[in-house]
């Protein structure tokens, strides 16, 4: 899930919940493991793992709502998101109160473009829970794909109000004024939300941006160059790292390209930025290196032919 002004429109947040408690099934059947287990794997991020714990669960008990609602929950976060949803409609029939699984069957709703279905259901979830911060938050997402900028707004101040340490929807309030071009108001909550989360990678770089348009180069030459040392991926390194290379950092662009084949998890299209940057520099060596590294990584993809094209620069050099 990605956030901010130059990321998805839509930030989609699985809530998982783990360690809550909800209403036990009335039939209880044998079953080697437990809701705990698999509580227990998702903390320690071995999805794949808690998803064969409850699947197991579920097996020996298809009335168990929790194990269901987190079965899909492992499902949605390894890609199956029509498996999930199905999970989380029969966790919600057999327990209207689990308003976790009400909450990610929006978001998933939201993620397969059944944007009026996703509406609909978070509405019900903020029904239910009129003070979860994460269900406002929700909500205001999909009022805003929806194209309902004013009610997506009310939601992303709502959410804040009610967790004010959560830099989420002051990016996404951030985000709606740097849309409208209101570029001081876009730097207050971006600023707010690095003081709310100063290691919030997306904070630094959403930031950056209206320094861009505020003309301020050197401060965000600054923030972009701190990403890799922030919370983020290789995506948001290898985007910074562009707008470095646009702001004539050719040496510290590449810093960046570099930051983001090391970071976990790497960003295999920075292998052709590296590339170009270093072709560009004449070390066509190292560049046909990073060229071939990615046609080995994803050789069947989209950007294959560019770097075969670069690599074929490079060997003729």
């Amino acid at each position: 899930m990605i956030r901010g002004f130059f990321w998805c429109a839509v930030s989609l947040f699985l809530i998982c919940a783990c360690g809550g408690r909800g209403p036990s099934s009335p039939v209880a059947h044998p079953s080697v493991s437990t809701v705990e287990d698999g509580e227990a794997l998702i903390e320690s991020g071995d999805i794949a793992g808690a998803r064969s714990v409850f699947e197991e669960i579920v097996a020996a008990d298809g009335g168990n709502a929790r194990a269901l609602y987190y079965l899909g929950f492992c499902l949605s976060n390894l890609g199956d998101v029509e498996g999930a949803i199905t999970r989380y409609e029969s966790a919600l029939r057999l327990d209207s109160s689990l308003n976790e699984a009400r909450l990610n069957l929006g978001l998933a709703r939201l993620e397969k473009g059944d944007i009026t279905g996703a509406v609909a259901i978070l509405e019900e979830a903020v029904a239910q829970e009129p003070d979860a911060a994460d269900a406002q938050l929700n909500l205001a997402y999909a009022f805003e794909a929806a194209g309902d900028r004013d009610r997506a707004r009310e939601g992303f101040e709502k959410a804040a109000t009610l967790d004010p340490e959560d830099p989420d929807p002051l990016l996404a309030l951030g985000t709606m004024a740097m849309d409208d071009r209101r570029f001081d108001e876009a730097r207050k909550y971006y600023e707010q939300a690095r003081q709310v989360a100063p290691e919030d990678g997306v904070a630094a770089f959403n930031l950056a941006q209206v320094l861009i348009e505020k003309k301020e180069t050197a401060r965000a030459v600054e923030l972009l160059v701190s990403i890799p040392k922030l919370e983020s991926d290789g995506g948001l390194m290898a985007t910074a790292g562009i707008y470095l290379a646009r702001l004539k950092e050719e040496e510290l662009a590449l810093d960046l390209y570099r930051a983001a084949v090391s970071a976990d998890p790497p960003w295999p299209e920075a292998h052709i930025l590296l590339g170009n940057a270093l072709a560009r520099k004449g070390d066509f060596q190292q560049a046909a290196g990073h060229f071939e590294k990615y046609l080995e990584i994803d050789p069947d993809s989209p950007r294959a032919e560019a770097a075969r094209q670069g690599l074929e620069a490079c060997r003729k050099r």
